[in-house]
């Protein structure tokens, strides 16, 4: 009788030690991006962030009493900055990167105990609530005139129409609405997302402290990003030849006769 090593296929023992290493690589992924995610300065504010997502229109009573009810106005972000918020955090919301928080949270809560698990789900409950495709899912076909449309819908439809694709469906929702109302509603949506990345970090970061999670320390702290102003790389080594001396092809080949080091 052949056992699992020797038949060529992995037995159940090996099948699960595969399994539980490619959560720890997925973990691992999802912090890094969560990281990458909280490096952004639109995460330095956590209270805006808040303020921003949780944006609902009030009305405003009339500067006097010839005129008529004005809305609050929004304040909003530069349009780069949102943008490279979410790109920043797009990845999370993708499946086919393999680190979406559907994917992660819903592995991670195998063996956490029942408080974490609750708490857990309020971060994956945060996140759904900004995901533009967590309830409504994509749209197939373009927007009916006076159907309903969904506050998240209209910001996706920043998302995915004018940003990082240009989906005719989506943009078919927001056809009759101005720009700035559009952005109003990417913002407010992004704003949320990062917050839920913000959240689902800290978690995370508590329960890599208690061990209670399967992930490298590496994830928390190798660099994320780059901060610095200015750079060059540090040299370990310098050759000279005369001109015309003719260059190898590649670092790894050894250098001729003509070439001296000088540092």
């Amino acid at each position: 009788m052949l056992t699992g090593m020797e038949s060529g296929q992995p037995n159940q023992e090996q099948s699960e030690t595969l399994r539980q290493l490619k959560k720890r690589s997925q973990l691992d992924r999802f912090v890094v991006r969560l990281r990458i995610v909280a490096a952004h300065s639109l995460a330095e504010d956590r209270q805006r962030l808040v303020d921003l997502c949780e944006h609902r229109w009030e009305f405003l009573p009339p500067a006097t009493p010839s005129e008529g009810p004005r809305l609050k106005p929004v304040p909003l972000l530069p349009v780069e900055q949102v943008e490279s918020a979410i790109a920043r955090i797009r990845p999370l919301l993708l499946k086919d990167d393999g680190i979406s928080y559907k994917q992660v949270l819903g592995a991670l809560g195998e063996n956490l105990s029942s408080r974490d698990r609750e708490e857990l789900a309020l971060w994956k409950e945060e996140f759904e609530e900004f995901d533009p495709t967590a309830k409504a899912g994509r749209p197939t076909k373009p927007h009916v005139p006076g159907e309903p449309v969904t506050n998240t819908r209209i910001g996706s439809s920043w998302l995915y129409g004018d940003l990082v694709h240009a989906d005719a469906n989506r943009q078919s929702f927001t056809s009759r609405s101005t720009p700035e109302f559009v952005f109003a509603e990417a913002q407010r949506m992004t704003c949320g997302l990062m917050l839920a990345s913000l959240h689902t970090l800290d978690f995370l970061k508590g329960l890599h402290e208690q061990a209670a999670i399967d992930v490298s320390d590496e994830s928390f702290a190798r660099q994320v990003t780059v901060a610095a102003r200015e750079w060059a790389p540090t040299l370990h080594a310098v050759y000279s030849a005369e001109e015309g001396t003719a260059f190898p092809e590649s670092f790894d080949d050894p250098l001729d006769e003509g070439w001296t080091k000088v540092l």
